[in-house]
This record gives C-alpha cells, structure tokens and sequence, in this order.
C-alpha cells in the first residue's frame, strides 16, 4: 500500500512542478509540493510527514490535517487561505501539531535527485502562525538540508531558522517565507530535505500553517527580451503571415552557456535544436496560439537539465487565427410559422448581415449577431460579413451566403369524395402553388401508379385513364422539389 501511495505522490509532484513559473535567476522546481486543490474541506494524507499522522479534522498531538479554510476552529485560529496563486477558496494548505513533550519534530521530510555538483539551489516554504489564542509559544521553524554520500551516509547538513510573527489581528494572506540556500558539494547529486519544529509541543505551542515547499537551483539572473520595435515580451503576429522575431538573452558568466527554449499554449518547455546563442531568430507560426520562449543558462552539457540550470522571464508571440466566417446551411421558412434560426458562425465579434436579394435585413432580428432569425416574405439570400476585430482575429474581412426559401406550409388531405356532388371531389392539396414545380404521385397498395402531376394546378379527380379508381386506401408521395423535400402517406378515396 505504500508503495502504491509513494508513486501517485511523485507523480503529482511532476505534474504541478512545471505549472509555477520560476522568477529569472531560479530553475523550474526539482520538486514542488502545494497540497493540491478541491472543493471538500479536507485534502489528501500526503507522503513525506514521517512523525506526524493524518486527520481529516482539528489536529491534535503528533497529527497533521489538509485542509482548504480554518472555520472548523474559529475560536483559535485566524480565518487564512492557502499561499498558493490561483487556487481561490479551494487549496489546501498543511496545519500540523508536533507531539506533546517532543522537541526537533520533523514535519517534512523527502529525498531529492538529480543535483548538480557546484550548483547552488534554495530551497523554500511558506509558513504562517494562524493561532489567535493569546499567550502563546511562537514556534521556531528550521529548514534543512542533509547532502547524501554515495554510499547513503549523510554528508554535510545546512539549516536555517526562523521564529513565526505571532498576530493579533487577522493575518490573512500574510505569509513568511523561509528559504535556505547552499550550494552542492562535489561528487553530490542526492540530498534529503526536512522542515523541523525546534520549539517543543505542548499545549502552549501556536498552530502554524505550511504551503508551497520547493526546491529550485539559482544562479545568475537571466533576462529575456524582443528586440527591435514593440513591446519587449509580447509581440502579436497573424496566422496569415510569417514573421521574422528576434529576441536576445543576458551573456552567462562563469562559463556558463545558453539554451533557448520553447512551450506552445499550455504544454512543456523544450530546447530548441541549435539555439545556443544569447540572440534567437524565429519564424512565427501560421498556427494560431501562444509561443512562449525562454533561455536557459547553465553548465556545458548540463545546460538541458533543469535541476542544474537557471531560466529567464518568459517573452512571447501571440498568433492570432485568421478570420473565418460561416453563414450556415440553407433554410426553408413557412409563412405562418414562427422566424427560422440561421446559424452563422464567426470568431471575430465585428460581424454584418446584409441582403442581397430579395426582402431586406429588416426581416431579420439581428443583423450584428453571427446567429439571428429570419422571416422574410420572399425567398431571399443574405450575407454575412466578418472583419477582424483586432484584440481577437486578423486578415482580411470574410463573407458567406444563406439563402432563406419561402413557402406555405403544406398538409395534404388524407380523404376526398370523387362523386360528383360537387363536394371534396377533387384532391386539392393546398399551399403547392408555392413550390417549384413539385411532383405529385398516387400509388396503389401493391405499388401501381395511379396518378402523377407537375406543378400545384392539376388536383386528382379520382380517376386513372379517364375512369373512376376503386374506393380504397392509396398512398402518395409529393416531391416538393426543394431542399429534397418530400410528403408522403395514405389517402382515402371514398364513394
């Protein structure tokens, strides 16, 4: 079962690394741990705490919760959120309580790979003293860092120490950042870090809070930057067009080499094949998106690793997608019935409808919309402008064609009376002069055609080369020859 728990934490720890982005002179996280983020009031157990159990509520002696709000004990502790940047209300944070009697509790410990020898690192927590109840004992936090041999014996320890404010008005987001740095010996690649309470538990001890541990290499602070006219750090390009960018990067020191590197939207950072030099020329992309770019300076050979190099700001290009523009397939609109939907489409916010045949756009309830609806009297073709609308969209302006077909309802009869009586002895099928040519056809049960006409003038009389059709059920089909529009079903002829 541990090991099982082991691997889920370190693959979260992957995962929310590469989402914080490191201020110049820091390399993206080796590891990163934030706690998470979810909408019920209490987070997961997390490995790393070897001292401390897990509660899913107010912690006692030796116990440590998750949790995303400090209502379940508002009369000790002050109402504060987790450190963490775009969480909101939902992340968690960590409140632990060292046991009763026990000095020097460790409240996190983990391993770390991958070092570089020479390289310095920080590693860093945020911390908070969250207890309101008066008279009590501050805790003194230590943050530590034990290098490890090549045979698994702990090498040289750095620590630093840092007492937490205690408050007496709501601190809310007034959180201490501790940090120690140390640079890693020769022959090193592993070490273990911990955040250790030095002042004993007890009753008197504040409750404290702990957010966003991470460990990061340092180094020199790289700047990154467009050259030639613009902004600096973001520049906008159109899918339309390649454009040439440049952009130029602070000369390393101490031997040190670029590596530029690039992510697309959301994804990862990768090098870019060649691109060693402090100056980088690209070609924009004709694919909309964003292109991030950043240099990375670093060791000869070791320039590709993250756990031993340091990166600059990001700068990035902004393609935006061209214009694009659809006014939706053709509509047929009955009279009596109410406006039909044209379904139009754009990405650009600056769209017109305007008509080119036929009613004018007052037949329509939008003429500024993509999608609006439509009533003329007369068939009538509309179109639908786009332009760009700068913040959005780019290129030239784009237009499409519907045409709206008008007609009348029809609904065939299903009985009539050929006898003579001058009464419904004629199949009139009302609302047929309104169609182009339409076709209608009368079978028998068995499939013989009875009687065909084009055009809506030529109702059926009853009869099938000149005499009268036996009373019975017969069924029609009525090509309305518009749209593929057809009617079909039985017809009744009575005597």
């Amino acid at each position: 079962m541990r090991k099982r728990y082991l691997l889920f934490f370190l693959l979260f720890v992957k995962t929310v690394a590469f989402a914080q982005t490191p201020p110049p002179g820091y390399s993206d996280p080796l590891k990163y741990y934030n706690f998470g983020a979810g909408g019920q009031t209490f987070g997961s157990p997390v490995f790393g705490l070897n001292n401390l159990v897990y509660t899913a509520g107010v912690p006692n002696f030796g116990a440590y919760t998750v949790i995303n709000n400090t209502n379940i004990n508002a009369n000790n502790w002050w109402p504060v959120k987790d450190h963490t940047k775009n969480d909101g209300d939902s992340g968690y944070m960590m409140i632990g309580k060292p046991r009763n009697g026990i000095g020097d509790e460790v409240l996190f410990d983990d391993g770390v790979n991958g070092l570089c020898s020479g390289t310095s690192y920080e590693l860093s927590a945020y911390l908070m003293n969250v207890s309101k109840v008066v008279g009590g004992t501050s805790p003194d936090i230590s943050l530590r860092v034990v290098e490890v041999l090549s045979n698994g014996s702990p090498g040289t320890t750095y620590r630093t120490n840092y007492t937490l404010p205690k408050y007496s008005v709501n601190p809310d987001t007034l959180w201490s950042k501790i940090t120690l740095q140390f640079t890693a010996s020769p022959g090193i690649d592993n070490v273990r870090i911990y955040i250790v309470c030095n002042t004993t538990g007890g009753p008197n001890l504040d409750d404290f809070a702990i957010d966003d541990i991470a460990i990061n290499a340092i180094g020199q602070k790289i700047d990154a930057v467009f050259t030639g006219p613009g902004n600096q750090v973001l520049r906008e390009t159109c899918a339309a067009t390649s454009e040439s960018i440049e952009a130029s990067a602070t000369t390393p020191v101490n031997g040190n080499v670029i590596q530029w590197q690039e992510k697309v939207n959301n994804g990862l950072w990768e090098p870019i094949a060649g691109a060693n030099s402090t100056t980088l020329s690209r070609m924009s992309s004709t694919t909309p998106g964003i292109y991030s770019y950043r240099a990375a300076s670093g060791p000869p050979g070791q320039v590709d690793k993250f756990s031993c190099n340091v990166v600059s700001n990001e700068i990035s290009i902004r393609v935006k997608p061209e214009v694009y523009v659809t006014a939706g397939a053709d509509k047929l609109f009955y009279r009596t019935l109410p406006p039909v939907r044209l379904d139009g489409a754009s990405n650009s916010n600056d769209v017109v409808w305007t008509s080119i045949s036929g009613d004018d756009v007052s037949t329509l309830s939008s003429t500024t919309t993509a999608s609006t609806f439509a009533s003329p009297n007369q068939t009538t073709t509309y179109k639908l402008t786009a332009r760009s609308d700068d913040s959005n969209t780019c290129g030239p302006e784009q237009v499409d064609f519907v045409t709206v077909l008008v007609a009348d309802k029809v609904e065939p009869k299903n009985t009539f009376t050929p006898n003579g009586d001058g009464i419904n002895d004629k199949w009139i099928i009302e609302g047929l002069d309104s169609y182009p040519s339409p076709v209608v056809r009368v079978y028998t049960r068995s499939g013989q055609l009875m009687y065909r006409s084009v055009g809506g003038s030529h109702p059926w009389d009853g009869t099938y080369k000149g005499k009268n059709v036996p009373a019975g059920v017969y069924y029609y089909i009525i090509d309305l020859n518009l749209a593929g529009m057809k009617l079909s079903g039985p017809l009744t002829v009575l005597r």
